[in-house]
């Protein structure tokens, strides 16, 4: 694609929605720090969803193409008009939606696609998986945040290795510069940030509350979800509902951390784990299962804890020991913001991603 030299290249990111999620909020980070010098950015979401839509960045435009209210067979000409119309470059994709329609219309307009896979869907249906399949060459470049989402794509998607550029999440470091080194509260407070859907684990945390009965602990779950009434019937099943506090999804989660004492990410699988980047960049001690793209972040014993996924038993004793030797706690939480600070600035992140898209045409 030959652009005119003093023309700025055109980067749509198709999303689903923009509600609250670590995809909507990547899109959000990556769009504010790439630079706007030669590089013009758009956002387009399809379903009209957008919780997140105070957080875009002046510069980006943000725009809702409602394709629920057209018929399947139209959803391809309906976007592939509005994607010609706004002189669209390059397209980037997130979540299944858009890596369908998205990848789709911008084939038949020849433009080339850069498709970003945030997790490690497992619990994605057959179906899905295999139109991915069917689709592994409609995108140009992939993307993974950690090598256990590229190698899950390799493996469930059959996207070759050599085609899939490895870029781990970055984070805003400043927004959580400011929160406070971490003195444990008399009565601990545990956090779990996050969905409530089954990847997230919250039922080991819950459950492992029983074996802390007699240590002085909260839980503090922020999140919103389709499991919200299962897991709070849960709690009061196993006699632990008074150790907990619920509190919906918020887009500012600064706060959450700066009560939290101990961020708890007892997740059964994860792509990456962006709240505990969050978490360890807010000097903030993160508990997490060994599982995937959690074990290439977190050094245990380092820059956090690690137990085993799904064992409530373990994750309550690796609670009880780093309340009691709370020394070691706090010089891990310090270990675990300098290295945020060094291996996962979005600037970093930003940097590399508009290499891509300049790599993509002769410009």
């Amino acid at each position: 694609m030959l652009k005119e030299k003093n023309s700025k290249l055109h980067v749509v990111h198709i999303l689903p929605t923009l509600d609250i999620g670590g995809a909507e909020k990547f899109v959000l980070e990556l769009t504010k720090y790439i630079s706007e010098e030669n590089i013009k950015q758009s956002i387009l979401i399809l379903k009209d969803k957008k919780a997140f839509a105070s957080e875009v960045p002046e510069h980006v435009n943000l725009d809702v193409l409602d394709l629920s209210k057209v018929s399947y067979f139209k959803r391809i000409f309906v976007l592939k008009k509005y994607l010609k119309e706004i002189s669209t470059d390059i397209v980037h994709t997130h979540l299944f939606g858009a890596d369908l329609w998205g990848r789709l219309a911008a084939w038949l307009l020849k433009i080339p696609v850069v498709t970003t896979e945030h997790n490690i869907n497992v619990a994605e249906s057959s179906l899905r998986a295999y139109i991915k399949r069917l689709m592994h060459n409609f995108s140009q470049v992939y993307t993974a945040p950690s090598q256990a989402v590229a190698e899950y794509m390799f493996q469930v998607y059959r996207v070759r290795l050599e085609k899939i550029k490895v870029i781990r999440h970055g984070i805003d470091i400043k927004r959580f510069s400011n929160i406070k080194s971490n003195k444990f509260h008399n009565t601990i407070k545990l956090a779990i940030i996050g969905r409530l859907t089954e990847q997230k684990g919250h039922k080991v945390a819950i459950e492992a509350l029983t074996y802390l009965s007699d240590t002085n602990v909260e839980l503090d779950i922020t999140g919103s979800g389709e499991l919200k009434n299962d897991l709070q019937d849960y709690a009061k099943k196993i006699g632990v509902a008074d150790k907990i506090n619920w509190q919906e999804a918020v887009t500012k989660v600064e706060q959450a951390y700066d009560n939290a004492d101990i961020v708890l990410m007892p997740s059964l699988w994860e792509g990456l784990g962006l709240v505990a980047l969050e978490a360890m960049a807010s000097e903030r001690l993160v508990i997490a299962s060994s599982v995937d793209g959690l074990k290439e972040i977190i050094k245990d014993g380092e820059t956090g804890l690690l137990f085993q996924s799904q064992d409530a038993l373990e994750l309550s004793n690796v609670i009880k020991k780093s309340i009691d030797d709370k020394e070691k706690s706090y010089i891990i939480s310090k270990n675990a913001r300098e290295w945020t600070q060094k291996n996962v600035r979005v600037e970093d992140m930003a940097k590399k991603y508009q290499e891509i898209y300049l790599n993509l045409v002769d410009r």
